[in-house]
C-alpha cells in the first residue's frame, strides 16, 4: 500500500464499493441488533400460565431479534418496539444450536464487513495492490454468505418446534421476515454487489508521477600560454516539471 492525499488513483468507480459497502454494514447492524428482526406468532393451547422467563416471551405473538424480543406491555410513540436482550438462562436453555449459531455469524458479519468499510473509506486516497484488493473482494463474499446465514433464526426450534410451558400448555409457533429481516435481505445484495465490484474495478493505484530530466553539456577549450589546449565538459542534469 502507498499514500496518494485523496488523488482518486483509480477514478470515481472506487465509490462504487465505497456505497454499498457501508450500506450493506449500517443496514446489517440495524437488522441485527434490534428485536424486530422476524415476527413469531404463537398459537397456544391448554391453560397458559406463566412461570419461567421463557413462558413469558415465548407464549405471545411478538417481535423477536437474534439477540432480544419485543416488550409488548409497552407502546412506543415510534414505530421501533421497546426490546430487552434474551436472558443467559435462555440463551443456553431454550435457543437451540441453530439460534446460537446465527447469533455467532452475525457477530462475524460486522466484524468482517466493518473493517473492509474502514479500508474502502481510505481507499480514495491509497493505493492498494491487486492481491489484497481481491482478498477483500473474496471477504466480502464471505460477508455475504454470513449475512445469509442469519436466516438460520427461521429455521431454528423458536419458529418450527412447539414450545411446551412450565405448565403443559403448548405454543405453536409461525415465524415470518419482519423489518429487521427485510434489512437483512437488503443488507445480503448490497454485501454481493460490493464484492462483485471489487473484482470489476481495478484496485486503487500510485498515478506515477512522469519526470522530465533535460540534460546539457558544456565543452569549453583553454589553450595555455605553453600552446597547450585543454578541453573540459561539463555535464548538468535539470528536472522539469511535467
Amino acid at each position: 500500500m502507498g499514500i496518494n492525499l485523496c488523488g482518486l488513483p483509480s477514478g470515481k468507480l472506487i465509490f462504487v464499493p465505497i456505497i454499498f459497502t457501508t450500506s450493506a454494514f449500517f443496514l446489517s447492524n440495524r437488522a441485527s441488533r434490534w428485536c424486530d428482526y422476524l415476527f413469531r406468532e404463537s398459537q397456544t393451547t391448554g391453560t397458559v400460565k406463566l412461570v419461567t422467563t421463557a413462558d413469558t416471551i415465548f407464549a405471545p405473538s411478538r417481535h423477536l431479534g437474534p439477540w432480544g424480543y419485543e416488550d409488548t406491555t409497552r407502546s412506543s410513540s415510534s414505530d421501533l418496539p421497546y426490546c430487552y436482550a434474551f436472558p443467559s438462562d435462555v440463551i443456553y436453555n431454550d435457543l437451540d444450536t441453530k439460534w446460537r449459531a446465527a447469533m455467532s455469524i452475525l457477530v462475524l458479519t460486522t466484524i468482517f464487513g466493518g473493517i473492509i468499510m474502514i479500508v474502502t473509506w481510505f481507499s480514495p486516497c491509497m493505493a492498494i495492490a491487486v492481491k489484497w484488493w481481491r482478498i477483500m473482494g473474496l471477504l466480502l463474499l464471505l460477508t455475504c454468505l454470513f449475512e445469509g446465514l442469519g436466516f438460520l433464526l427461521l429455521a431454528s426450534d423458536v419458529c418450527t418446534a412447539d414450545y411446551k410451558g412450565s405448565t403443559g400448555w403448548i405454543s405453536t409457533p409461525t415465524c415470518s421476515l419482519s423489518r429487521g429481516g427485510n434489512m437483512a435481505i437488503a443488507a445480503t445484495v448490497f454485501w454481493f454487489i460490493a464484492a462483485v465490484s471489487m473484482f470489476k474495478i481495478p484496485p486503487p493505484e500510485n498515478q506515477a508521477e512522469e519526470v522530465v530530466v533535460q540534460t546539457t553539456t558544456t565543452t569549453t577549450e583553454t589553450t595555455k600560454p605553453d600552446g597547450t589546449k585543454v578541453v573540459e565538459t561539463k555535464t548538468e542534469e535539470v528536472t522539469l516539471n511535467p
